[in-house]
């Protein structure tokens, strides 16, 4: 019996001591992933670069900023933060300040963004930005974020949208509901600590005004940014509350804020997920609550009623590609210009959910910089110091040739990153 009793004993300490190892080994992962996501905006070693204009709302009106450098305001670096429109990958790490070219494609999404605003009627835009790898999707809709923020617009942002279907996100079915939705309470929360913090000052000036069954507690002549917090606290309401604040803000007023609604990586949002059914079925992205509603309104079966824009881009890796989403914006940009294209496949079948979640919208290709605009980014990162060459024009040549014909990721992978090893460390 002791023999029995001590061999117990030490199974029970050897299980004791690999769970405190894979305890371990999870809280390592998590660090890793963290450090890995962490988004760095400044390098203290990088020169201050001088005359750099400030991304401002006046000189956003004024428009004369195109194929120039700017510098994003504080004010808005933590508002483009708290939508977490920077990414990690990015190269805001080698220089003094979060700073941006203005190509003719963000001047292009300015000019939109006036002409909504400006707009005698509500006016809903739609649209996908597409290109190579590192051309400049992401900056491009960060670029329209901050330009929502400076003319004084709601903006709501699905970040990380890989995770909305990655399965490591708690889901549960939504009750009475066909075919079956899934709820993601976490990720409600997440959305309206988001609204909360970036859109504070304007949905504390803006209360309820309408009738929401699905709330079970007082909210009548609450703030909408009161109601934002409640749900970023409570899980269980994150959903219910979510629904009524976007019931208020695309409820038709002429104080309502036009309101801009973006996502990145779309793609993954355009095939089955990695969530099951009860039955062990793969569940369609856009059975997913917040997924739906973000294709109801880049489909247009949904509209703002006040104005806005639905901005999205996929990414262009090549490991996520959907082909009846890839056939459907080929198709749509060919109309766009034109011309024609060789039809579905006969033998395949398509994802109708995808076809119906891209019809109207308009398609936008972001190619690489021109020359000039290729000089004004060499230039800026010479006067950092994180390029230790004579920019002239034999320089600016090979660079933009070797770039793709000035891609701009490559462009700075060619420069700046490739000469890393001699500035100084971005991580001092």
């Amino acid at each position: 019996m002791n023999t029995a009793g001590k061999g117990a004993k030490k199974k029970k300490q050897a299980a004791a001591v690999a769970r405190a190892k894979w305890q371990k080994m999870q809280l390592r992962g998590d660090q890793r992933r963290q450090v890995r996501r962490s988004v760095i905006l400044t390098n203290d070693n990088a020169l201050e670069v001088h005359g750099i204009p400030k991304l401002e709302r006046k000189a956003i009106e004024s428009l004369e900023i195109e194929g120039k450098m700017v510098r994003l305001m504080d004010s808005t670096v933590d508002q483009l933060r708290a939508v977490e429109a920077f990414k990690h990958n990015q190269g805001w790490k080698y220089f003094r300040h979060p700073s941006m070219i203005m190509t003719k494609a963000a001047v292009k999404m300015v000019n939109t963004l006036k002409r909504i605003t400006d707009g005698v009627e509500p006016e809903t835009v739609r649209t996908v930005v597409i290109g190579e790898t590192t051309c400049g999707k992401s900056t491009l809709l960060l670029q329209a974020i901050a330009a929502a923020f400076l003319k004084g617009w709601i903006v709501l942002n699905l970040p990380n949208s890989i995770d909305m279907v990655n399965a490591g996100i708690e889901y549960a079915p939504v009750p009475n509901t066909s075919p079956v939705q899934y709820q993601q309470k976490t990720y409600s929360a997440l959305l309206l600590t988001q609204l909360a913090t970036a859109n504070g000052p304007l949905l504390s000036k803006m209360q309820t005004t309408m009738s929401h069954p699905n709330l079970t507690f007082p909210y009548a002549n609450s703030t909408l940014k009161r109601l934002c917090d409640l749900g970023a606290q409570n899980n269980e309401m994150a959903w219910p509350i979510f629904r009524a604040v976007w019931a208020e803000l695309t409820k038709p007023s002429p104080t309502t804020p036009p309101i801009l609604y973006t996502c990145d990586n779309v793609n993954e949002l355009m095939k089955p997920s990695a969530y099951v059914d009860p039955d062990l079925k793969p569940i369609h992205a856009h059975d997913l609550l917040h997924v739906a509603h973000f294709m109801e309104h880049l489909s247009g079966a949904q509209t703002l009623s006040n104005g806005g824009m639905v901005l999205a881009a996929p990414t262009a890796s090549g490991t996520s590609d959907i082909p009846t989403f890839s056939h459907c914006l080929r198709v749509i940009e060919a109309q766009q210009n034109g011309h024609t294209t060789k039809g579905w496949h006969p033998y395949k079948k398509a994802d109708e959910r995808v076809i119906r979640s891209l019809q109207g919208v308009e398609v936008l290709r972001l190619n690489g910089l021109d020359k000039e605009e290729a000089r004004t980014i060499l230039n800026y990162y010479a006067a950092s110091g994180m390029l230790r060459n004579l920019v002239d024009e034999k320089f600016v040549a090979e660079k933009w040739t070797l770039a793709g014909n000035g891609n701009v990721g490559q462009l700075e992978k060619l420069t700046v990153r490739t000469s890393s090893a001699k500035a100084p460390s971005a991580y001092t």
